[in-house]
């Protein structure tokens, strides 16, 4: 078997062994040791009703009209941090990958990988309590809709790739 094809059939393994199949999606451990992964973007989340550059790729705004809720509706601060040994590497492996860090609300969306190519989601208090589900957007079946609908790409500057998206 191939690394591609070797790789695929791990994914789909993986898959099947966390549940996926019952109709649970698989989720990524709280990653303790955020707060010393480099920042690799910072900017803000518009609040409610305020604009949204046009120019931005269609994920980053999808991204800031579904929290523009956070912080009484007045948008956030963010940080997007990255674990460095996968930053460095670009070997993704398994757990966590990368923290989307609302500092309003002082939530983590977290990324991680399942054998470096299956993408999955957490979401957390920046103290580790999980989180998801206590608001419709904080479910991880949003994280994972939203993310698989954008796929690789490259535009205006970002790019996404394995779920991970930078500029």
């Amino acid at each position: 078997m191939g690394g591609t094809a070797a790789r695929a059939f791990v994914s789909v393994m993986l898959l099947a062994a966390t549940g996926v199949q019952a109709g649970r999606l698989p989720t990524v451990d709280y990653p303790a040791d955020w707060r010393q992964w480099p920042v690799v973007k910072e900017g803000r989340i518009p609040g409610e009703g305020q604009e949204i550059d046009p120019d931005l790729p269609q994920i980053v705004r999808e991204t800031f009209r579904t929290y523009a809720w956070v912080n009484d509706g007045k948008g956030s601060a963010y940080a997007i941090r990255m674990d460095p040994d996968k930053l460095d590497s670009g070997d993704y492996g398994n757990g966590p990958t990368a923290v989307f860090h609302v500092k309003a609300s002082d939530v983590l969306l977290v990324t991680g990988h399942l054998a470096g190519t299956v993408s999955v989601y957490g979401v957390y208090t920046t103290d580790g309590k999980d989180i998801s589900g206590a608001h419709p957007s904080l479910e991880r079946t949003v994280c994972r809709s939203c993310h698989a609908s954008h796929g690789t790409h490259s535009s205006s500057g970002f790019s996404c790739e394995k779920g991970i998206c930078s500029q």
